[in-house]
């Protein structure tokens, strides 16, 4: 019986288009993909597989026309994925689904208000939570919510721990810190 060697494999998928929504539904699906193939396969089969799938979405994939057009990508099995850009004057896009739903219920309705504001005064801006995703979420949910203003002075979602010093700034910020690396 040989033994085999467990090797982790990591895809990360970028984009400057705001589709998050989209990119989590692609890594879910090829996640699904992996899972149905794994036990079946060889792991050299199974990495040619991730390859090939995503070299022919990245070599295909045309970028709409911000407001004019949208893409509809197809990537692996299911349905078709929609890729639909705002129009430069327009409202931006939220970063997905219920996104807007979940940071009221995160900050209520008071939070959101003082968050709002704190924004549109330009005030220092530091936001904590022990879950990465939400940090990321409220921070791009309230950025796209000052529409039709924009957030112009330092903005990290996620600010790493080896960067905490940029918290004594004299200029104001935008700040997601994970809460361990607030000790």
């Amino acid at each position: 019986k040989s033994k085999r060697l467990w090797v982790p494999t990591g895809i990360c998928l970028t984009s400057n288009m705001p589709i998050i929504g989209v990119l989590e539904a692609m890594l879910l699906r090829l996640c699904e993909a992996l899972a149905a193939k794994a036990n079946s396969i060889n792991p050299d089969v199974l990495n040619s597989f991730i390859k090939n799938d995503l070299a022919q979405l990245i070599l295909n994939f045309q970028q709409p026309i911000s407001g004019v057009l949208h893409c509809s990508i197809p990537f692996l099995s299911g349905e078709r994925l929609h890729v639909t850009l705002p129009p430069p004057t327009g409202l931006p896009s939220l970063p997905h689904g219920a996104s807007v739903t979940s940071v009221c219920r995160l900050l209520g309705a008071d939070g959101l208000a003082i968050l709002l504001a704190a924004v549109l005064t330009e005030c220092k801006i530091l936001i904590h939570s022990s879950d990465v995703a939400n940090l990321a979420m409220v921070a791009e949910v309230i950025t796209a919510l000052i529409y039709p203003f924009s957030w112009q002075l330092p903005y990290i979602p996620v600010l790493p721990v080896d960067m905490l010093e940029i918290v004594e700034a004299p200029l104001s910020y935008f700040l997601g810190v994970p809460t361990p690396n607030m000790q």
